[in-house]
């Protein structure tokens, strides 16, 4: 009953509540993700024929996610638990953009659906690495899937010669394109393995 009268109290500060971030779909996020990922080599060749250095294609491409990364930076660094991480991230992303680089690089003379190919080989780096640093085997679906990987791109690099020569498999630019699946396969195991 005495609590029934007594008087409301205002709390001395207002916490203002954070705006609602619109919510998308799982399937438009990844659909979108998906068709980003796909597309950088179609946009990368025209940006480099006008001009553009394949270091500056890179930064475009991986500046809007280091802008988003920079204000967490320093918490990151401030927690011993999660400074580790936060190099190993860090290391990982930057071996990205180099590789990415020499990858854009390879686009000058390797064909965009050669080039593509190598970079879609990525899933293979990441079960190799998965076995040698968790000693995790890889199941066989695993291994079929990666070996139609490599006959695929076999078949794609070989057709792609001089009337089904192997001239692009001799092309030394092919050899440019393999630190950025490489290096990507490192941030997915990453992404993917508790630390």
């Amino acid at each position: 009953e005495i609590f029934d009268q007594a008087p409301t109290i205002e709390p001395a500060v207002r916490v203002s509540r954070r705006p609602r971030l619109p919510h998308f779909p799982n399937a438009l996020l990844l659909a979108l993700s998906i068709l980003g990922f796909a597309l950088v080599p179609l946009f990368a060749r025209p940006l480099m024929e006008s001009g553009m250095s394949p270091e500056s294609v890179a930064l475009i491409r991986f500046l809007p996610g280091l802008a988003l990364a920079i204000p967490v930076l320093p918490s990151l660094f401030r927690s011993s638990a999660k400074r580790w991480p936060a190099l190993a991230f860090f290391a990982a992303g930057a071996a990205m953009g180099g590789s990415w680089a020499l990858y854009l690089d390879a686009l000058r003379t390797v064909p965009v659906a050669v080039a593509g190919t190598v970079y879609m080989s990525y899933p293979l780096f990441v079960m190799l690495f998965v076995w040698i640093f968790y000693r995790q085997p890889p199941v066989p679906r695993a291994v079929l899937a990666g070996g139609l990987v490599v006959l695929g791109a076999a078949l794609l690099i070989g057709a792609s010669g001089p009337a089904g020569a192997i001239g692009t498999a001799l092309d030394p630019a092919l050899l440019l394109c393999l630190p950025a699946p490489i290096a990507f396969a490192v941030i997915v195991v990453l992404l993917v393995r508790d630390p």
